[in-house]
């Protein structure tokens, strides 16, 4: 019954149980399942996962914003995240730390803004989902509007997206579930690091007499 398309109704009348997605995300949560099915009487299934000591998302946010952790200065930080859900929670995640959030769940459309108006982002929030075709473009593209934002990844714990080198600098990755505290941390480094100019002029002193 976990198979993909597993499905006891003939055929056109269902396309499958859905179980399998069931069974993938439970057990990449080191979780299982455990199936009790009778004749007549109907099914059920429970799910165990193993017992975890963190705080739960919300509680831990609350408390990293009631610490001194770095808070944004209005600064507009594009979103890319085909998931709207995702996406909503980004923004409001930003919002809280005083970021302004443009969200996005089409690469070109996010590209196209940038091409627009580069000089409105300050940096690019962006999924794994979209790594491969946006970070190219807008981290080190050749010369021109869709080059130069930093760049922040966001991925689940163990994925490739936005590992190794693009271009002559890595990108800054961050796992998920995604904290507020990891957030603002990253967001105020990226920012300020890339506020400084590389070859700064150099400073005269006037020599006394």
């Amino acid at each position: 019954m976990f198979e993909p398309f597993f499905t006891t109704k003939a055929v056109g009348e269902g396309t499958g149980l859905g179980l399998s997605a069931v069974h993938g995300i439970v057990t990449a949560h080191k979780g299982t399942l455990d199936v009790r099915s009778k004749v007549g009487k109907g099914s059920s299934i429970e799910a165990y996962f193993p017992r975890s000591d963190l705080l739960p998302i919300e509680e831990e946010d609350a408390a990293a914003l009631s610490r001194d952790i770095p808070r944004g200065n209005g600064e507009t930080i594009l979103v890319l995240d085909p998931d709207r859900q995702r996406r909503t929670l980004l923004e409001e995640m930003l919002a809280h730390l005083g970021y302004e959030a443009v969200g996005f769940g089409q690469t070109q459309v996010a590209l196209d803004a940038v091409a627009r108006d580069g000089d409105r982002f300050d940096l690019a929030l962006l999924d794994e989902a979209v790594v491969d075709p946006a970070l190219p473009h807008l981290r080190d593209g050749p010369p021109g509007p869709y080059a130069g934002l930093p760049v922040l990844v966001i991925a689940e714990r163990g994925s490739s997206a936005g590992r190794g080198e693009w271009g002559h600098a890595s990108v800054v990755r961050l796992e998920k579930p995604l904290r507020m505290e990891a957030l603002a941390m990253a967001l105020s480094h990226e920012i300020q690091r890339n506020s400084v100019p590389e070859n700064p002029p150099l400073q005269l002193a006037a020599r006394r007499p």
